[in-house]
């Protein structure tokens, strides 16, 4: 049905990004951001201080999932990377642990 995972960890750091996908009978049903939450406190229960989710600024459903899950717009990486033959933008969330 999908898959999420860590990616970019740099433990000098204490940083990761998380990345994710789901089949389109899928979407909309809560299950990424679902993935996302427990993913997210497992990830700063092991040590991670900061957490990034990046995604296609042409992906509205994808860039809402960091949004739904307390993650704020750190910026837009403007023609970051090629899809479908043209440049397009990558938008960066992040979250960081809050020290007590």
């Amino acid at each position: 049905m999908g898959n999420i995972g860590i990616h970019l960890i740099d433990w000098n750091h204490n940083r990761c990004e998380i990345g994710y996908w789901i089949l389109g009978d899928y979407e909309g049903q809560g299950f990424i951001s679902e993935a996302v939450t427990a993913l997210e406190k497992k990830c700063f229960e092991i040590g991670f201080h900061r957490i990034q989710i990046r995604c296609s600024s042409k992906n509205k459903k994808s860039a809402g999932v960091p949004v739904r899950c307390g993650y704020v717009l750190d910026g837009i990486l403007k023609q970051d990377a090629l899809e479908n033959g043209e440049y397009r933008d990558t938008m960066v969330y992040g979250k960081v642990q809050e020290l007590t």
